[in-house]
């Protein structure tokens, strides 16, 4: 009786740990929103994340744009992130390369934590994002939807 129970037991663990363990594979799109002297600033993201080793590690892409005078100028990075559970942490590498005119541009390193909604039709990961590097970061909310 003793081992059928901690066998049973044993089948609980495993099916929790299977269901708590989130897959953020594939591409994220949506935005970045921040605010400015009273403007809201809103860029267009999109994380694609890759598996890296470990079942929690992710590499990929990130692509940032934002629309200004009729031009569109952009950074593509790549990033590493982690996820436990409903919770992501990514971070910003290096310049794969610049989009625009503005070759020279200095764009901010992006880290954040993000957490998984799925209440609604499509899985969503939403929360804070800063940057660094520059002195004008501004903090930002994400809102990336599943692709």
């Amino acid at each position: 009786m003793k081992q059928i129970r901690l066998a049973f037991i044993s089948i609980l663990l495993f099916c929790a740990s299977a269901v708590s363990a989130e897959d953020y594979t594939g591409t994220w799109a949506g935005y970045l929103t921040a605010r400015s002297e009273g403007k809201e600033i809103k860029m267009k993201c999109a994380i694609t994340l890759n598996k890296s080793g470990s079942p929690d590690k992710y590499k990929g892409e990130c692509k940032l744009t934002i629309e200004m005078n009729g031009q569109t100028y952009g950074i593509q990075t790549k990033v590493v992130a982690s996820g436990s559970g409903s919770q992501l942490i990514f971070a910003d590498q290096e310049t794969i390369k610049m989009i625009g005119p503005d070759q020279n541009a200095k764009w901010c390193i992006k880290s954040g934590t993000l957490r998984l909604s799925t209440s609604g039709s499509k899985p969503t990961l939403v929360g804070d994002v800063t940057g660094s590097g520059q002195s004008n970061c501004l903090p930002a909310k994400a809102s990336l939807t599943k692709v």
